[in-house]
């Protein structure tokens, strides 16, 4: 299925939430339709018997097109959640429940729509994204185009915040050196904000110089801590586990899961549920050695403060942007003038609103991420002079460097806007005119 989230504006002051999305009439988990008794959850292995088709169970739902729309197969947009000015005064998505449909945690309650593993469902950027603008209101009452400018390149790690006050909270009794000299980065870190600077001056991971200003160099140092303990305690906690049933390991509900076990008591003698997965086991699923989550945390904060220190030494060596970094595809048919592959280094990191999230899979110190905001977007929507605000990944020029083009890709890896020209804006910016006659 494919979805889009809409959120609109206009002159008036209005605004409004209405998504597109392809959601399949699911008659077997719609209470409506289907006794509760016999209610079938799809996020269960489901009979292959007809008794679990999407559809109405009549039509013929595999072979049916997208273009019209059989209200058969598929949920009309009308009765997809929808909203207006709502009473906070705005919106945001960052592939999240914009409306609340989903905060009961229960998509069996509002029939028809059904929709229950959002991207981003533990709020990670979307909460972000609403700290930013409720910080705005209250400061001046409005949010401003350099607020929006702010918080579209904002780098905050939530994740990072959730790990490191739990770690904050751990005894430190037996404490190793190491774990010890770990937990006072991240201290510091957490202190700071968990900010994610590249610590670099430029975007360069190999040529640039060091960025010494401010809370830049411990920022850096702890959001590298950081993404290397989070891969190392994902890989160590479920991939013996996931691989008995010869699963690989899901990032984001990896982490999920594992920010719901460590919010969980772990008295009592183990095996323990809230730490079943936290036990290492062989291949064929016997435990061979019985462990708690807060032990694995502490193990894999460890092994990551060795690793990077074992490579880079001391802290101000440990810069973010060196390892953080992206690479565009190169699309040759788009290339233009003075072309530049990358790598680049980049701020952000896991699930920042700025999006940057690298691997937990992968091994070592590298931490390149292969997805991002194709666009940035703000519309200042005044009727007397509107704004547009832009940034694109590329092609790399819009126009010829002889007519003064700005550089695109460079401009997206800064987080700098243009000015996106709209109405009778566009004569004031015009470069040349060219006119064709048909013969």
């Amino acid at each position: 299925t494919g979805a889009q989230n809409f959120v609109l504006a206009d002159d008036q002051g209005h605004i409004a939430y209405d998504p597109h999305a392809l959601v399949p009439v699911r008659n077997f988990a719609d209470a409506r339709v289907t006794a509760p008794a016999n209610l079938k959850p799809p996020w269960f292995p489901l009979p292959g018997d007809g008794s679990a088709e999407w559809g109405d169970g009549i039509a013929d739902c595999a072979s049916a097109t997208a273009t019209p729309l059989p209200a058969a197969c598929w949920i009309p947009d009308d009765q997809l959640p929808q909203g207006k000015d709502p009473a906070k005064g705005y919106y945001f998505t960052a592939n999240a429940d914009p409306i609340g449909v989903s905060d009961d945690n229960n998509p069996l309650a509002h029939p028809p729509y059904l929709s229950f593993d959002w991207d981003d469902s533990t709020g990670f950027r979307a909460t972000r994204i609403q700290e930013r603008i409720e910080a705005a209101l209250a400061a001046s009452g409005n949010v401003s185009l350099d607020d929006m400018m702010s918080i579209q390149s904002d780098h905050v790690s939530r994740p990072g915040k959730f790990f490191a006050t739990y770690i904050a909270s751990m005894p430190t009794t037996g404490d190793s050196a190491d774990l010890t000299a770990a937990k006072a980065i991240l201290a510091t870190w957490l202190a700071d904000g968990a900010d994610c600077p590249t610590g670099l001056t430029g975007t360069d991971p190999h040529l640039s110089g060091v960025d010494t200003s401010g809370t830049v160099p411990a920022d850096s140092a702890g959001c590298f801590l950081f993404h290397a303990f989070l891969r190392d305690v994902v890989t160590n906690v479920f991939t013996d586990d996931l691989a008995v049933a010869r699963q690989g390991v899901s990032q984001l509900q990896a982490i999920k899961a594992l920010m719901y076990m460590l919010s969980n008591d772990e008295t009592g003698t183990l095996p323990n549920p809230a730490n079943s997965f936290c036990s290492n086991v062989s291949g064929s699923g016997a435990v061979t050695a019985s462990r708690k989550c807060s032990q694995q945390v502490a193990i894999a904060l460890t092994q990551a403060y060795d690793d990077i220190t074992s490579k880079y030494q001391t802290t101000n060596n440990w810069l973010w942007g060196r390892v953080h970094t992206m690479t565009p595809v190169p699309l040759l048919a788009l290339i233009t003038t003075n072309y530049e592959p990358g790598p680049y280094a980049r701020p952000g990191g896991a699930f920042t609103v700025d999006v940057g999230t690298p691997s937990t899979s992968a091994s070592g110190l590298a931490f390149p991420f292969g997805s991002s905001g194709n666009v940035r977007h703000i519309s200042l929507m005044d009727p007397a002079k509107p704004v547009v605000k832009m940034q694109l990944p590329g092609p790399e020029r819009d126009v010829p460097v002889l007519f003064g083009g700005p550089d695109l890709l460079l401009q997206w890896v800064k987080n700098q806007y243009f000015d996106y020209a709209t109405s009778s804006q566009i004569d004031a910016v015009v470069v040349s005119t060219q006119t064709f006659t048909a013969h």
